[in-house]
């Protein structure tokens, strides 16, 4: 029995070292295969250009853990500007840390994806939903 055990324990170590090798040299030769480059400039056009945006200031408002919080978004044709916020009652400690510091990580960058703050999750959920939701209306 314990010959058995041997056996299949080193027939699994074996296996995966194979399996483990083959990766490798899959991953190797797939990276020194050379893919060549091609580039192509767009042509800059009325319907090719860069706005995403429908430039203004946007206010908006979610439910926070202690109240209504309300954002002003400043948005250029292609960017967040900035964030400000025009009202809130959120716990300082707390929500206060998510207002001053998922901000400026929107604005940064350019996105809502960005780390959330624990044990603030109702504001943060509410700071996303309204610059998610000021986004889908500024959208082109």
């Amino acid at each position: 029995m314990k010959k058995l055990l041997k056996l299949l324990f080193i027939g699994i170590i074996a296996s995966s070292l194979i399996a483990c090798t083959n990766k490798t040299q899959t991953e190797s030769t797939v990276s020194a295969s050379p893919t060549p480059e091609t580039t192509s400039t767009p042509e800059v056009t009325s319907e090719t250009s860069s706005a995403k945006y429908v430039a203004g200031t946007y206010t908006k408002s979610a439910q926070g853990k202690n109240g209504e919080i309300t954002l002003e978004v400043v948005l250029s044709e292609s960017e967040i500007v900035s964030i400000n916020v025009v009202s809130e009652s959120e716990t300082p400690e707390l929500g206060g840390v998510a207002l001053s510091t998922m901000l400026p990580a929107i604005i940064e960058a350019q996105s809502t994806d960005v780390d959330s703050v624990t044990g603030a999750t109702i504001t943060s959920t509410a700071i996303i939903e309204i610059v998610n939701s000021i986004l889908s209306e500024a959208s082109k």
